[in-house]
């Protein structure tokens, strides 16, 4: 295999990012980084209405976001770039927040929205339809969630052309009217062709919106990231609402099928300790509990240089790939064959090499490949330092959830 070198998890001006597709693509191919990864926010809204009017008489703030500004945009102008720029390869990918619910109320000044800031990084949609129809609150109409909502639908509906057809008749109006225009408002709230299936007004809903995205999502063929779940940002203010999202690294054990999990950022993450949530549920998969073990992306989240001491390239996730182009990339990433990595000062370390080989049989497995074992395994690594410096590393070698040696 050879390395691509890709960052993740990029923001551009198409949501809360500072610069465009073109200046990304330019300045990455200058740092020499082999894959850009977009991660823009897929819609970046919230809303409160008025019960049970809320979906009409409601106070909605709204940022750039790619669905705000058009899919087919996002899409072209990163295919547009991807062909132009020829050493660097441009993916699209989107933020999603597939869920929030409210507590708490404007009177007594304590309005809440929780969980805005859990974040599924979704790489691999490919068309304009796939990210309009994404699972979310206060996005497109949709087609996907008419069962549940119908039956409501269509109560609101006969109650209102009962009115109509009172009204028509001429029966006591001062009541009727008021009755017919009062029914055909809760008919158009409650219609069917809503974005998700989950309000913000019935509280928590545990991991529904967040499994119903990974599911839409492999339902298309894409992958699924949980994003930043230790985030130190998670209780603050987006405009005049109060946003309360509190560490979520146990939604890891709590969710299916995901593809992986952010395990390098700009703060430490806890879940890929020995013994944390990333062992518990690789465990889970050697048991048979689960259909595809979990992988390990670096998350760059970059929305502006410098801004917050963070630089284009500090995280990144280095791929395995036979040839490099697009799908390949894509294949290594859903299979597992990557690393993450930071890098300081243009200096990181590169793991050359790393397999594990059956002594009796001589069958090696690399990073994402399985091994069946006939004997202890021999594990060989090789890091090296890209600039060719002397320097220390600790090197743990996990084993079942325990620190075998270090």
């Amino acid at each position: 295999y050879m390395q691509l070198d890709g960052i993740a998890d990029i923001k551009t001006n198409f949501s809360n990012g500072c610069a465009s597709i073109k200046d990304i693509a330019k300045q990455s191919e200058r740092l020499g980084i082999d894959a850009v990864i977009f991660g823009d926010y897929a819609r970046n809204s919230i809303e409160f209405g008025i019960k049970p009017f809320e979906r009409i008489f409601k106070n909605k703030t709204e940022s750039p976001s790619v669905l705000g500004r058009g899919a087919s945009g996002f899409i072209s102008e990163i295919n547009d770039n991807d062909r132009q720029i020829k050493e660097t390869i441009l993916i699209p990918g989107v933020e999603t927040s597939p869920f929030y619910y409210w507590s708490g109320s404007n009177y007594d000044r304590n309005l809440t929205a929780h969980n805005w800031d859990k974040h599924l990084l979704i790489v691999g949609l490919s068309t304009t339809p796939e990210y309009e129809q994404l699972p979310l609150q206060n996005s497109n109409l949709s087609l996907n969630y008419t069962d549940p909502l119908l039956q409501k639908f269509i109560v609101m509906g006969f109650l209102f052309m009962v009115s109509v057809g009172a009204v028509y008749k001429g029966y006591v109006r001062t009541f009727t009217v008021p009755l017919m225009v009062l029914l055909l408002l809760l008919t158009f709230n409650n219609h069917p062709f809503q974005s998700s299936p989950f309000d913000a007004y019935h509280g928590d809903q545990g991991m529904k919106p967040y499994q119903n995205m990974i599911d839409y999502a492999n339902s298309k063929g894409a992958m699924v990231f949980w994003n930043h779940m230790e985030s130190n940002s998670g209780i603050r203010r987006h405009g005049t609402t109060k946003l309360k999202t509190l560490p979520y690294p146990e939604d890891l054990l709590k969710t299916k099928n995901y593809t992986g999990f952010q395990v390098i950022g700009d703060h430490q993450i806890q879940q890929i300790e020995a013994g944390q949530q990333w062992d518990q549920v690789l465990r889970e998969y050697l048991r048979g509990q689960r259909q595809k073990p979990v992988w390990g992306y670096g998350g760059n989240n970059h929305l502006c240089e410098n801004q917050n001491d963070n630089k284009l390239g500090s995280v990144r996730t280095v791929f395995l790939v036979r040839e490099k182009k697009r799908g390949s990339l894509l294949d290594a990433m859903r299979k597992g064959r990557m690393y993450a990595v930071r890098q300081n000062a243009g200096n990181r370390l590169s793991l050359d090499e790393f397999f594990i080989e059956d002594q009796k049989t001589g069958r090696q497995a690399t990073l994402g490949q399985e091994l069946t074992l006939t004997d202890f395994p021999t594990l060989k690594i090789k890091l090296r330092s890209i600039k060719g410096e002397n320097n220390t590393a600790q090197i743990q070698i996990i084993r079942n959830g325990i620190l075998a040696k270090q």
